[in-house]
């Protein structure tokens, strides 16, 4: 028996959310009334900030991998400057006869042999040792070290400074957005719960196939027991747009099984509305001014397969 997979992550729960409303008003306002009203308004209304959190959140990964590749190459460079310091310092032993103990000024043992951090992060107190090891040769009449100089390495040492501290940041507002999140999660499950439950109590006179089609066209999907034959909805569609002014065209390639479409648009990705439903796969209009999200599902005797990848057009305003 099909049993119901419910979403795994928070776009597909968004996803499922927003098909929820879209066809339970077109469902009530044809008089279905499968779920009711309040439920639908109740999940419009939350859905705008569980996608802006959804939103947060991605924002915040994205600026959390840009923190930590600049980290990344920020510790890189302060690694070759000591590295760098090290390799001079010893040359310069070498070449002054300076006694072992000037290699103890730039945090390297005796044998002049380098260190070998256990992490990228420990390159910074290294780089600051190298600094004031500096200060305290030149204390004891040493000279100071040069190429790199220690005002280049404080340079180098400031700027991964900054960036760690800028990791730090990026890291907890990406933590935080998580959390919040995670808070507005479980009522989207709720509110994708309790949606399934009224689907399958308003349509208890129906046979098992017929429920599970209605609540595909929920946005609800189905796994199934191995060897057990599956209701086999329609693939995902391509989606066409094009714009020969005055007229917008959105079409689709023919999807096997399917016997009807329906395509939606979106001004906000979050209220989708119907541009047209039927047996062709596709349709022509002309569209106001601005910008609109395409998308399209195809359907059959088992009800509508997912979404087509959303497609963006802008049209442009007639100039005067």
């Amino acid at each position: 028996m099909p049993i119901l997979k419910k979403p795994t992550g928070i776009k597909k729960l968004i996803r499922l959310l927003l098909d929820i409303v879209l066809t339970g008003n077109q469902d009530n306002l044809a008089g279905r009334n499968y779920v009711q009203q309040a439920t639908l308004d109740a999940i419009a209304a939350f859905i705008p900030d569980f996608q802006t959190a959804h939103n947060r959140v991605l924002a915040a990964s994205e600026d959390k991998m840009k923190e930590v590749r600049e980290k990344g190459e920020s510790l890189t460079i302060l690694e070759k400057y000591c590295r760098d310091t090290w390799e001079n310092v010893r040359r310069r032993k070498e070449r002054m006869n300076h006694p072992p103990e000037i290699l103890a000024y730039y945090g390297l043992p005796l044998d002049g042999i380098s260190p070998h951090p256990d992490s990228a992060t420990a390159w910074l107190d290294i780089a600051q040792a190298i600094i004031d090891g500096d200060g305290r040769a030149v204390a004891d009449g040493y000279p100071t070290i040069l190429s790199p100089s220690v005002a280049e390495i404080q340079a180098v040492l400031d700027t991964a400074n900054a960036e760690y501290a800028d990791f730090a940041m990026a890291d907890r507002t990406h933590d935080e957005a998580l959390a919040a999140q995670a808070k507005l999660r479980p009522t989207g499950e709720e509110f994708a719960d309790d949606v399934y439950e009224q689907l399958m109590f308003n349509t208890r006179k129906m046979d098992k196939p017929s429920q599970r089609r209605i609540a595909r066209t929920y946005g609800y999907k189905y796994d199934y027991s191995p060897g057990e034959p599956p209701e086999e909805v329609p693939a995902a569609p391509v989606l066409t747009v094009d714009f020969i002014r005055p007229n917008m065209t959105v079409s689709c390639n023919e999807v096997e099984t399917a016997t009807g479409y329906q395509f939606v648009y979106s001004e906000d990705e979050i209220n989708w509305t119907e541009l047209y439903a039927g047996e062709n796969n596709s349709y022509t209009y002309q569209p106001p001014a601005g910008r609109r999200v395409y998308r399209v599902r195809a359907e059959n005797e088992y009800g509508y397969g997912d979404w087509s990848e959303e497609v963006e057009y802008t049209v442009e305003e007639v100039p005067a």
